[in-house]
């Protein structure tokens, strides 16, 4: 009884967590909208900029992993593999944001990295 309801919660919470994404994505595409939907395309899009369709496709594509998990298997998730992607995605956000000049105005307007990629720069230049 107890596998069967751990097997059904991850299924029930990556088709939740996929649909969450899906319309994200949908939303910063202007493609559906909504009380709740706008705002929060907007906060991503102020938030990381460019990367907010990353952030966005990485919920949909963890979503999948989970739905496609072998319900039986005995492997443990690697935390080390998901903290190497945020790091990956951290900075492919201060990239980003490097190459819009680095600028708070650009952050502010949802361009390049975001509010993220743009402090994640500006503390990278300090210590460089």
């Amino acid at each position: 009884m107890s596998s069967w309801l751990e097997g059904s919660t991850f299924d029930i919470t990556g088709v939740v967590i996929f649909s969450f994404a899906l319309m994200s994505l949908l939303a910063l595409a202007n493609l559906t909208g909504g009380s709740l939907l706008t705002p929060w395309a907007n906060m991503l899009w102020r938030l990381f900029g460019y990367g907010a369709i990353l952030v966005a496709g990485g919920l949909a594509v963890l979503g999948l992993i989970m739905v496609r998990k072998p319900k039986h298997s005995d492997t443990t998730f690697d935390w080390w593999m998901f903290v190497k992607f945020e790091m990956l995605l951290f900075s492919i956000l201060a990239l980003l944001s490097q190459f819009g000049g680095s600028s708070i105005e650009r952050a502010e307007m949802g361009l390049d990295g975001g509010y993220i990629g743009w402090v994640l720069a500006r503390m990278l230049e300090s210590l460089l």
